[in-house]
């Protein structure tokens, strides 16, 4: 019942250590609000946590302001915050939220204030016959539960915060998704009706056919029905033996194709004269007056056909359209145009280059993968100035060195693959320009891996000050909290190096060469010493996480301070100093609860911790393994002297480099000057309560237990050297100690980019330099071809022989001939003027010509 009385007095009395507030409140928009706590005394630690659970950017400014109007602490746009600052002063201090930032957004608060008196004059009531050092372990117990259940209710708060937050992105992309969604669906059906409507619009140009009449000499034909152009594009055909011909128009006719004829009344069209040969039996025409040259040769306009297919013909009924339309031209070697579409591949190109090349345009890329958007981009651009430039050339080679087959203009012209008629060469190289541009979309982005590194300044990211200490990994505790979270932080360190350093087929595994990070701030030195390094803060590393984007990482480096365990030589050296020193330590600690104590391993062995008696200075350690002398047997100092080895124990000037991801933080290099810092920087080892064979003895057993199967004879104990990794002396030392620095780091922002590859710039620069190479090719091999690049269905009717038309009889719909019929370019020049002319044949070796220079063709 005492005990009970004991355990109800204790615990009553840590809870009247501090006294804590827990709110949680709507910060409405343009909102300051503040909150109030009183420190009754000087020197009482008052601790601040908040978290922004919901609203805006998850971010507000705060203050805390203390007694006489002094600024304590303040920070602009911070998601969370966790502090524990001394009261310089007793009074009211004010805590402070500020959402002036935000128009119409609400934030949830959640924050705790808590006022804790640290004090430590009572004492509990003992027994008779118990000793101070039973009383304190039991006191150290409970204050050990206490600080273990805040941290967990801190824990609880930290994760309610990251479900919150998550929550909030959840529903905030959901919400994208549905607008998108919404706002695609209408723009398709935007889109259709606009199509619906230009389709409409195109069919819609010109009206019915009026009714007019026609005057054949002196004969008159009314009401005669006509169909304009753009109804079915003919006039109905009507034969007149007369001079002349005039249109009057009745009604309302379409101007569309007939020169304004609502503005005009009377138009008169060459007569045409039709009779029959009785020879022949040909139908022939002639005209009586021409009003061009064209006119006067009409015969030429349409080949002679019999009598009976004249009702199929479609004579001209637009006089205007018979005019001349041509323009003549000089072919040039380079066109504005190519080089324009040059030009832009060329910069395409160099920017596309520099998005990959240059670190901090890359760097800025790298968000969201911009990087690839861009490229992607400037690749569709080089596509598209590389297929205004590749027909052209195409057709110059089949004209130079092709068939010439009218089938293989037409699929260069359409760039169709299944063009009937196609040749296989051209079928082949269709494909692979139709794959080129495929196959760089697809390569372009297999150059993943790389990174693109900026250095920034930290405190505009975050927007406060960096601070260093000895905390542990976010999550396991809270800034500035004094104590630990003990057994938890040893495992939390110790893991990442036990996993590293496993018995590999039961033997030792060598130590590294360099100094070695493991874990979180576990740094191995060499095989003799190790460091505990001093690490940033767990709400540092916090907001860095919140901020980064997936695959991106900060690489920080900073001089921090660090605790390290040396292994002492003095055993070697001076053996008698070593021995006498050991046996007072030993006697001195035996007379101590908790300085020495042993636990059983396996195989016969057990681990032995000697220290300090607490509180006292800790600098020196000893430990080892000795033969078990069984659970209820404590060694004596004579029989742990053979197998003890001492480290010293201090705080040292340090270098650390952390990466800090999304998923966590993790040491990746560091060094130690070996220089110790002043005293006053020793004096978390000098004055230190330590109860080792309470709180960390079951651990070092776990870990040490593998190697206590390794002989004493091959054991690195024979050989004095440190057997038991220094780097578990070194996390023996408290971390809670709350001693926290600013410090000014050098940060490098790293994002994931393409690699900066050879062959990457390469894949970029391949439609570039076939643009140019083309260009080049155009201009001098292929000048003198006979063709131009405005090759096409204007140009072959222009030039082409009516004559030569009729083997494509019966391919005015489908565009499908049995055969290949080659296209002959015939280029004629004469007192420095030119014509081209072409003719078509089902079989002819005849080859095409080649131009003259500087004269215009026509």
């Amino acid at each position: 019942m005492r005990l009970y009385l004991i355990l109800i007095s204790l615990i009553g009395y840590v809870c009247c250590l501090s006294s804590a507030t827990a709110l949680t409140y709507k910060l409405h928009a343009h909102e300051f609000a503040c909150f109030f706590a009183h420190a009754p005394e000087k020197g009482l630690k008052l601790a601040f946590y908040f978290a922004v659970q919901s609203g805006g950017s998850f971010d507000v400014d705060y203050s805390v302001v203390g007694p006489g109007e002094k600024t304590i602490l303040e920070g602009t746009r911070e998601r969370q915050g966790d502090y524990v600052f001394t009261a310089k002063e007793p009074g009211e201090h004010r805590f402070c939220f500020n959402n002036e930032m935000s128009t119409f957004a609400e934030k949830m608060v959640d924050f705790e204030i808590s006022v804790e008196n640290e004090s430590k004059d009572a004492k509990l009531p003992s027994k008779q016959g118990t000793s101070p050092e039973q009383t304190s372990a039991l006191e150290e117990s409970i204050l050990k539960v206490s600080r273990d259940l805040s941290t967990i209710n801190r824990n609880q708060k930290y994760f309610r915060t990251r479900e919150n937050r998550n929550m909030s992105t959840v529903k905030s992309t959901e919400n994208r998704i549905f607008n998108f969604s919404v706002m695609e669906s209408l723009l398709m059906i935007s889109m259709a009706g606009l199509q619906v409507f230009i389709v409409r619009f195109f069919f819609q140009g010109a009206r019915k056919g009026g009714h007019g009449s026609i005057e054949c000499g002196s004969s008159h034909v009314s009401s005669v029905p006509l169909d304009p152009v753009g109804s079915h594009g003919v006039l109905s055909p009507l034969i007149c033996s007369s001079t002349s011909t005039s249109y009057h128009s009745v009604d309302g006719m379409s101007s569309r194709g007939w020169n304004r004829l609502d503005d005009v009344e009377d138009y008169e069209l060459p007569a045409i004269a039709a009779h029959a040969d009785s020879d022949t039996g040909k139908f022939t025409r002639s005209s009586s007056r021409g009003l061009t040259p064209a006119l006067d040769d009409w015969q030429n306009l349409i080949p002679d056909r019999h009598l009976s297919d004249i009702s199929g013909a479609a004579p001209i009924h637009n006089p205007s359209l018979s005019l001349p339309l041509g323009r003549p031209h000089v072919k040039q070697r380079l066109y504005g145009l190519h080089l324009f579409a040059a030009g832009i591949s060329v910069m395409c190109f160099a920017l596309a280059t520099a998005a990959v090349a240059d670190e901090n345009l890359s760097w800025r890329l790298g968000v969201k993968n911009y990087q690839l958007i861009v490229l992607g981009f400037f690749l569709g651009v080089m596509n598209l100035c590389l297929g205004s430039v590749v027909p052209t050339l195409l057709l110059h080679i089949e004209a130079r060195f092709g068939t010439s087959t009218l089938q293989n203009y037409n699929g260069i012209l359409r760039n169709e693959i299944t063009t009937s008629g196609l040749s296989s060469w051209w079928r082949i190289i269709l494909s692979m320009l139709v794959a080129l541009p495929l196959a760089l979309s697809v390569v372009y982005k297999t150059f993943t891996g790389g990174e693109s590194v900026k250095t920034i300044d930290a405190s505009a990211y975050i927007g406060n000050t960096t601070y260093y200490g000895m905390f542990a990994p976010p999550g396991l505790q809270l800034l500035g909290e004094k104590k630990g979270t003990g057994i938890s932080l040893f495992s939390n360190a110790t893991l990442p190096f036990a996993m590293a350093t496993a018995l590999q087929d039961g033997s030792e595994p060598p130590l590294p060469a360099h100094a070695q990070p493991y874990g979180f701030n576990v740094l191995l030195l060499d095989d003799e010493s190790s460091a505990l390094l001093d690490a940033p803060h767990p709400s540092y590393v916090t907001a860095v996480q919140t901020l980064l984007a997936g695959g991106e990482s900060w690489t920080i480096t900073a001089p921090v301070s660090a605790t390290v365990a040396t292994l002492n030589h003095s055993r070697s050296q001076d053996p008698d100093a070593f021995e006498e020193h050991f046996y007072s330590f030993c006697e001195a600690a035996e007379a101590s609860s908790g300085a020495y104590t042993h636990m059983t391993a396996v195989d016969g062995w057990s681990v032995v911790l000697l220290n300090h008696a607490s509180p006292g200075d800790q600098t020196l350690q000893y430990i080892g393994l000795t033969p078990d002398p069984g659970i209820e047997h404590m060694p004596s100092c004579s029989e742990f002297f053979p197998y003890a080895r001492l480290y010293d124990v201090n705080r040292q000037f340090c270098r650390g480099t952390w990466s800090i991801t999304r998923g966590g933080i993790q040491l990746v290099n560091g060094s130690c000057s070996g220089h110790a810092l002043p005293p006053d920087g020793q004096e978390i080892i000098v004055h230190n309560r330590l109860f080792l064979g309470v709180a960390y003895m079951s651990s070092l057993v776990e870990l040490l237990a593998p190697f206590s199967r390794i002989s004493v004879v091959n054991s690195p104990l024979s050989q004095d050297k440190s057997f038991i990794t220094p780097k578990e002396l070194a996390r023996l030392t408290p971390e809670e100690a709350g001693l926290v620095y600013p410090l000014n780091d050098a940060v490098f922002y790293r994002r994931p980019t393409l690699r900066k590859s050879g062959l990457l710039y390469f894949v970029l620069g391949i439609q570039p330099l076939l643009v140019v190479s083309i260009l080049i090719l155009i201009a001098s091999v292929f000048h003198p071809t006979p063709l131009d690049k405005g090759f096409g269905l204007i140009s072959i009717l222009s030039g082409i022989d009516r004559r030569s038309l009729d083997v494509l009889a019966g391919a005015a719909l489908s565009g499908e001939l049995k055969k290949r019929v080659k296209l002959v370019m015939r280029p004629v020049a004469e007192d420095q003027k030119g014509a081209m002319v072409y003719y078509v044949t089902a079989s002819s070796r005849t080859a095409n010509g080649e131009l003259v220079p500087a004269i215009p063709y026509h």
